[in-house]
């Protein structure tokens, strides 16, 4: 679906749409992701630098990546 979009400045999702290749996806457009984590995430990255960003950002600045990615809610 992403294949014609040159570029994002931001990308969200729920929890379904939570993988490290979504993430890579975001940040191959330019952007940050922020997709919900599920409970039982960890923020190893296995080879996505944008997952282990984004959950940290979720640990660390809760209410911050809330008010990212409650955006989508508005949309």
């Amino acid at each position: 679906m992403m294949d014609d979009v040159e570029s994002v400045d931001k990308m969200t999702g729920d929890p379904a749409y939570l993988s490290r290749d979504n993430c890579e996806i975001a940040a191959d457009k330019g952007g940050k992701p922020y997709f919900k984590p599920k409970k039982n995430v960890t923020p190893k990255p296995k080879g996505s630098q944008a997952w282990k960003e984004m959950i940290m950002e979720w640990l660390e600045k809760t209410k911050k990546f809330l008010r990212e990615y409650h955006i989508r809610s508005i949309i």
